[in-house]
């Protein structure tokens, strides 16, 4: 699955950084919208209408899509 965008730019851009990040708000339950993961500039899924395709990988980052 691509990054979460908004992990990614909370982090700084460092990897290390990312995946903390990214361990922590797993074991919270606080994890990121699936639009905050698709990135500020995502388009709209044609499949669930959500602002959810990621801005890199062009794959709909909702996990209930239909699509």
């Amino acid at each position: 699955m691509p990054s979460c965008e908004k992990c990614w730019r909370d982090a700084g851009g460092d990897a290390d950084t990312y995946e903390q990040i990214l361990r922590q708000r797993n074991a919270t339950g606080n994890e990121c919208t699936p639009e905050q993961q698709a990135g500020r500039d995502a388009e709209q899924c044609p499949f669930c209408l959500r602002y959810t395709i990621h801005i890199h990988s062009g794959f709909c980052m909702n996990k209930r899509c239909p699509g």
